[in-house]
């Protein structure tokens, strides 16, 4: 436990040389370490390593399969690396795992809306959102209305995400283009499909 501390501690300073050397010492007293593996597995994706990062995940969720914070680590790899139904898939576990975590539901939502899935992404979202109210959530089921070309609703989910982070710029500037096309479509001017 120990040594997998110091990692952590090495690691988010930046000193990844010693956070690689004290998640190693902290495998080869634990090899069942789950903070020590998906620690080194980050090591290891911010080098670019990312075949031995996957690996580091993947020996960490055959260590505890049931360990969801395990299994998150792979999905936000998986994210990272551009890998969106892969990331789908592994949040989709952490969700079954832990149905109360609104974070697993945010997470699914987001990796689904990337893969293009916005109907399932639609439904993560407003799952996540009925657990626990967050912008972000709010923001990516608003950029979901906004593709299908529901402005109004765009309008009123960028609203609720404003409401939550109102100096969001980037929430901010989408308002305004789902504002814009909703006048626009209320106009005649723009026809939905």
């Amino acid at each position: 436990m120990v040594y997998t501390a110091m990692g952590d501690l090495y690691r988010l300073t930046n000193r990844l040389h010693l956070a690689e050397m004290a998640y190693r010492n902290a495998i080869e007293r634990n090899d069942r370490d789950v903070g020590a593996l998906t620690g080194l597995a980050r090591i290891y994706e911010r080098q670019n390593r990312l075949d031995e990062a996957e690996t580091q995940l993947q020996r960490a969720t055959r260590a505890q399969p049931g360990n969801w914070r395990a299994i998150d680590a792979t999905g936000g790899f998986y994210f990272a690396t551009g890998q969106f139904e892969k990331a789908a898939g592994e949040y989709r576990k952490v969700a079954f795992l832990d149905p109360a975590n609104w974070q697993a539901e945010a997470n699914l939502g987001a990796a689904l809306l990337m893969s293009g899935n916005f109907s399932d992404a639609a439904d993560a979202l407003q799952r996540s959102l009925a657990i626990q109210p967050d912008y972000s959530s709010f923001s990516n089921l608003a950029v979901i209305y906004y593709y299908l070309g529901e402005f109004e609703q765009a309008v009123t989910t960028y609203q609720r995400a404003l409401e939550l982070a109102p100096r969001s710029i980037v929430n901010w500037l989408n308002l305004g283009d789902a504002l814009t096309f909703a006048e626009s479509a209320a106009a005649g001017v723009i026809r939905r499909e």
